[in-house]
């Protein structure tokens, strides 16, 4: 740890204990923020190595800063971080990153609203994150920037026409990471009807295209190409409050890749996703969510001399309760189960595939001592199982934070 961290998280802990009355003396109305972040954590396998034990420990501080302003009919929204990370054991690996979003919710007179975001960060990236990329123990960033632009009309009473357009880039600064480099846009366009305030259905067509600047690695030239994709989707979304106590929200995709193998002829895809949050009392919250999702990509693999489609599944399912034990402490926890599967073919003929499952327990706790002061501690385990040897793992995590805003 360098000795301009070491003073920022002391700074951190002498305004905690000492200076409390002095963050609660600030206007409460004022629409800006600025603050400090300090936290510990001790992961027990840094690079998810299997049957690995790369331990370390990591201390972290953060400078935030932040705006909540309503402008008349305009609401506008900013919050961002500068983050440095200190690795103990693994000092290659210490970096620093940002984080930050702006949101902007408009209206006019008449019957015209939208949202406009745009986030960006830049952060150290998870280790052996997929079964189909060569492990790397090396310091590896990613970038990731995000803009969306949201219009609502409303027709009648009842009727309104959504029109959306955003756009979506990551990018990786280890090469062996480069075929996850991507840039992607869409837009969707579609009507939606309201019959009552607990109820809402809609209907959107969706057309994505992009790009995988980085997909083809020639490896006797050193040369990458790119690998384009096109998807078009029709949406069906239903927003549904049954009860005082439960909501439901619902997607339902079916799209097609046109031309997306390298035989030319066109795919079909479908994807899904469902939340249901249930509130039985006014401290205790239970969100249980499922994610379906299919995906294409066709690139030539110059071991095959020939090109190669890889068909991808993804299944997620996740359990979050969350308790405000007190006006001050909020105990929460995590349950999540993901399975991914890839198949693999040349020619129509199938060469391989891959399958793997993760699992990640999660519990944690919140004390906010005041508006300006708060502190929070985690604790997780996630395991997974792969059929490809050196990608299965265990990891443990564990940290605290605490945060101290002025306003």
């Amino acid at each position: 740890m360098t000795f301009r961290t070491s003073r920022v998280l002391g700074a951190i802990a002498l305004l905690a204990t000492v200076t409390p009355a002095l963050a609660q003396q600030q206007d409460s109305t004022t629409p800006y923020y600025v603050g400090v972040n300090g936290g510990y954590t001790h992961l027990s396998n840094v690079f998810r190595q299997d049957g690995g034990t790369n331990s370390d420990n990591v201390l972290s501080a953060s400078l935030l800063g932040g705006v909540d302003l309503r402008l008349g009919r305009q609401h506008l929204r900013a919050d961002g971080s500068l983050t440095s990370a200190r690795y103990s054991r693994n000092s290659e690996l210490n970096n620093s990153g940002y984080n930050g979003q702006l949101a902007l919710d408009w209206s006019t007179i008449e019957r015209l609203q939208g949202t406009i975001t745009v986030s960006g960060s830049e952060q150290l990236a998870d280790y052996n994150i997929a079964s189909y990329l060569a492990p790397v123990y090396t310091k590896n960033t990613v970038k990731n920037y995000y803009a969306d632009a949201v219009t609502y009309l409303g027709l009648v009473t009842r009727w309104s026409l959504m029109v959306d357009a955003n756009y979506h880039k990551l990018d990786y600064s280890a090469p062996q990471y480069a075929i996850l480099n991507y840039e992607q846009r869409s837009w969707a366009v579609g009507p939606s009807w309201q019959p009552n305030p607990d109820l809402r259905v809609g209907m959107a067509w969706r057309q994505t295209s992009g790009d995988y600047p980085t997909y083809f690695h020639d490896t006797v030239t050193g040369a990458y190409g790119a690998n384009d994709f096109r998807r078009r989707d029709l949406d069906l979304t239903v927003s549904w409050r049954s009860t005082g106590h439960n909501s439901f929200d619902g997607r339902l995709s079916t799209g097609r890749y046109p031309g997306a193998d390298t035989s030319g002829q066109t795919r079909n895809v479908h994807s899904g996703a469902l939340t249901w949050r249930y509130e039985p009392t006014g401290k205790l919250v239970f969100l249980t969510s499922y994610v379906h999702d299919q995906g294409l990509s066709s690139f030539f693999y110059a071991g095959l001399g020939s090109s190669l489609n890889q068909n991808s599944k993804t299944e997620s399912l996740q359990f979050q309760p969350s308790y405000q034990l007190t006006g001050k402490i909020t105990l929460n926890a995590s349950a999540a189960y993901t399975r991914t599967s890839q198949d693999s073919e040349v020619l129509g003929t199938a060469i391989g595939a891959y399958h793997d499952t993760t699992r990640s327990l999660t519990f944690g706790a919140s004390y906010a001592y005041s508006r300006s002061i708060s502190a929070n501690c985690q604790a997780s385990r996630q395991v997974r199982d792969s059929n490809l040897a050196g990608y299965s793992y265990a990891a443990n995590t564990i940290g605290c934070n605490a945060q101290m805003l002025f306003f």
